[in-house]
């Protein structure tokens, strides 16, 4: 009868008007009111949930081929605006090929690259969306910063969408599970950024442990793929590669690294130490080297690039893969817009790489096969081509032939001032220290080569950094160098290298480079043409911040220093930044000059 009221929408006469009927009716409605209130907080509560999670980031992500980030760092927010920049021109190569269709209608990207409409990207980070993961900040810290610096930067959000195109999550790195989430088996590139968590291992260790959470990191990921495939009939990822950023060298890392199915590394420790060190001694070493340097490695104009050589458009019909086949001294000269300089070959040792004619600057009757990487200097990952600059090229080796024959005194030059070419007479100064050099004083070596290479007899390297110097005299003797019988200023120890570098000094003052009283002697009594400035110093550990701040500092006092000594000399100064906008700080801006008004 209840059924039947409900139903009916109303009142009936058939049901008989008794007093028990009615506390039954009573009843039904109140504890359908009730199971009816608690069925919607059910629901409430897991929608809420579902929200939440949503925005706490701890949901999964169904993606494929995408790029994955594991960790936070300082260096995150430069690289996910490098990997916006391969989005951005790969998308407006595509746009333009289009008529401006995929920009305004994005949604037809998918059906365009099924349809094999879309250009072949150079890599998996021009054409799939990034996602990032951490467990240091949440994400709507992740999110806020993203935005901030993208808009910045430049980059379009209809081009790169901050939640779409790039998914921000929360999880442990090193947690199998979460990896699992993030779906990291079916990602195709993988960029490990734990040096924070590296920095806390190595402080908790009592500085015994480098690396701790990069590498457990690589173990988790390492185990995520060996027990969950790809596909069921692939087993890793076509394209799979694992970089792992470190900051410290590691003498066992390779121990986690393994091999993919095609023969070639897929785990690729980066010690940056080296990387940084090296750049900036070279740079030091050549004055407007490191302008260069900066500029083609930012994605944002002509910059290192590498297409696979099947991807690649060359030859009369301007064709895929029209290159394999032919010489790398062929292949370079029909393209007008790009600089090749260099191939590598997947999977060949890497100590191989050289001696078979491949990497920077390779033999030019290297034969090209399909998988190969070429690697070229230009604006854009599709070079243009123009097979007219075949003809051009050689025009210009016969201008050269003529220029030397009518010129031969260009080759004595070369042959009289063969080894002394380009070097110059000059001194240098290193500001701080790198404690890895104490533990492997060979790579102290290699830095003052790169610097001592282009420097003539005569020309002197001041380290100023609190290492003793007892302790110092141990690392310059395990170099080769001798320590000189007598020295002019007692407080100074001055040693000199080896051959062929006789008569260049190495000298070394025991202090902070940041306090005037210390730092003025040195820029008084001598002329410094060249200064390194270092964050990093000896027994002291600062986070990336404070080591910026500490270089701001120094270069301030030097600037300070040269003008007060007013000697004339321009002194060029190097420094190491961890933030993009301590770059900035350092370099004074141009003045906007403004007309005055009448």
């Amino acid at each position: 009868m209840a059924l039947q009221l409900i139903i009916s929408a109303g009142f009936d006469d058939s049901i008989p008007d008794e007093a028990g009927l009615r506390w039954v009716f009573f009843l039904l409605i109140f504890f359908g009111l009730v199971v009816f209130a608690v069925l919607v907080g059910f629901v409430t509560d897991s929608v809420s949930q579902f929200m939440n999670s949503l925005a706490v980031g701890r949901t999964k992500v169904a993606e494929s081929s995408h790029t994955l980030i594991l960790g936070w760092n300082e260096a995150t927010l430069r690289c996910i605006v490098q990997i916006s920049f391969l989005r951005r021109q790969y998308q407006i190569l595509n746009e333009v090929n289009s008529y401006y269709i995929l920009y305004y209608f994005p949604m037809l990207r998918p059906l365009a690259d099924f349809l094999g409409l879309l250009e072949r990207p150079s890599t998996s980070l021009a054409n799939n969306d990034i996602v990032i993961m951490t467990d240091t900040i949440s994400k709507e810290e992740m999110h806020i910063l993203l935005e901030h610096t993208l808009s910045e930067r430049g980059i379009s959000p209809n081009r790169t969408k901050l939640g779409q195109n790039i998914i921000c999550r929360i999880g442990d790195p090193t947690n199998v599970n979460d990896l699992i989430r993030v779906g990291a088996r079916r990602a195709a590139a993988i960029l490990v950024m734990m040096t924070e968590q590296d920095q806390e291992e190595e402080d908790e260790s009592d500085g015994k442990i480098f690396n701790g959470a990069t590498l457990r990191c690589a173990l988790a990921l390492r185990h995520v793929l060996f027990t969950n495939p790809y596909s069921p009939t692939v087993d890793v990822h076509p394209d799979l590669r694992i970089v792992l950023q470190m900051t410290s060298p590691s003498a066992y890392v390779d121990a986690a690294c393994f091999e993919h199915p095609d023969g070639r590394d897929v785990i690729i420790p980066m010690d940056l130490s080296v990387f940084l060190n090296s750049l900036m001694f070279s740079c030091a070493a050549q004055p407007g080297l490191s302008q260069i340097i900066l500029s083609i490695l930012d994605f944002e104009g002509s910059a290192i690039r590498r297409r696979k050589a099947k991807n690649l458009r060359s030859g009369p019909e301007d064709e895929y893969g029209y290159c394999v086949g032919k010489t790398f001294g062929e292949m370079r000269r029909e393209f007008s817009t790009a600089v090749f300089i260099g191939i590598i070959r997947p999977g060949m040792a890497r100590d191989e790489i050289a001696s078979a004619g491949f990497g920077l600057c390779p033999d030019p009757q290297t034969v090209i096969e399909e998988e190969d990487m070429l690697i070229f200097i230009g604006p854009k990952s599709s070079p243009v081509h123009s097979h007219d600059m075949v003809e051009t090229f050689r025009g210009y080796v016969e201008t050269a032939k003529q220029v030397i024959a009518h010129n031969p005194q260009i080759a004595k030059n070369r042959d009289d001032h063969e080894g002394d070419h380009g070097k110059v007479k000059s001194n240098i100064l290193i500001c701080g220290w790198r404690s890895v050099w104490e533990e492997n004083p060979k790579r102290l070596h290699k830095r003052l080569l790169e610097i001592v290479s282009q420097r003539l007899l005569g020309s002197t390297v001041t380290f100023l950094n609190g290492v003793d110097y007892d302790k110092f005299t141990e690392m310059m003797v395990e170099c080769g160098m001798r320590r000189t019988p007598n020295n002019a200023n007692k407080s100074w120890r001055v040693y000199e290298l080896h051959s062929p570098y006789e008569g260049i000094f190495v000298r070394h003052i025991q202090g902070d480079s940041a306090l005037p009283e210390v730092l003025e002697p040195v820029i008084n009594d001598n002329t410094i043409h060249t200064a390194i400035v270092l964050g990093t110093q000896a027994n002291i550990r600062l986070r990336g911040r404070s080591r910026d701040t500490r270089v701001l500092n120094i270069m301030l006092l030097l600037r300070k220093l040269w003008n007060v000594k007013h000697e004339g000399v321009p002194m060029h100064i190097v420094g190491e930044n961890s933030e993009d906008m301590t770059a900035k700080l350092a370099l004074a801006p141009q003045r906007s000059k403004r007309k005055s008004q009448n």
